[in-house]
């Protein structure tokens, strides 16, 4: 990806944070709403993060395997994950969340200035990272930005309808997900 490509794409990814964050879907759905996205051979799958207010995010799990260790998590009681927290951080992973300005290392505040956006107030901030087993949380490398963009345009299209139930999303409630995949034509 050269400069130009990659900060068409870095805008992209903006442009689709700011929407979800317009929206917040947080105020509507739970971790455990998931869909699919299967683009290419790799399928990811979206949570939403931030009904009680605290962290408000976007999780792509990405494959088969991560989608299996988030569910795994579900058994794990929340006193054993708060005392251990890097239990999350063993899920592939990307993510989207909103942070204080003081969260935000300069190269993030750096990147929002570049990009010409402005954030004010709490929990306002874009943070985009990619997480990986063994390594602590980072920047997103040229190939995850696209992939990132494409689950949060998903989850623009998917949110809404879920909240006017066409869609019941919770996997609690289920035995299946939906999967949403890109057609021969593009779509």
């Amino acid at each position: 990806m050269n400069e130009t490509q990659l900060e068409t794409a870095w805008k992209g990814l903006f442009e689709a944070a700011f929407r979800i964050k317009d929206m917040a879907p947080w105020e509507w759905m739970v971790e455990t709403d998931l869909f699919g996205i299967r683009d290419g051979g790799e399928t990811c799958y979206v949570s939403v993060m931030g009904n009680l207010g605290e962290h408000l995010g976007i999780s792509v799990y990405r494959g088969d395997a991560a989608l299996s260790r988030f569910l795994d998590l579900r058994d794990i009681p929340e006193e054993t994950i708060m005392e251990y927290p890097e239990l999350l951080l063993q899920i592939p992973q990307l993510q989207l969340s909103f942070e204080n300005r003081e969260d935000l290392q300069e190269w993030d505040r750096r990147l929002i200035r570049t990009m010409g956006y402005r954030a004010r107030g709490g929990q306002a901030w874009p943070l985009f990272q990619s997480y990986r087993p063994g390594f602590m949380p980072w920047r997103l490398e040229p190939d995850e930005i696209p992939v990132l963009t494409r689950a949060l345009e998903q989850l623009a299209d998917v949110a809404p309808r879920a909240r006017a139930g066409a869609f019941q999303l919770d996997i609690e409630e289920r035995e299946d997900l939906l999967v949403r995949a890109r057609t021969a034509d593009g779509a």
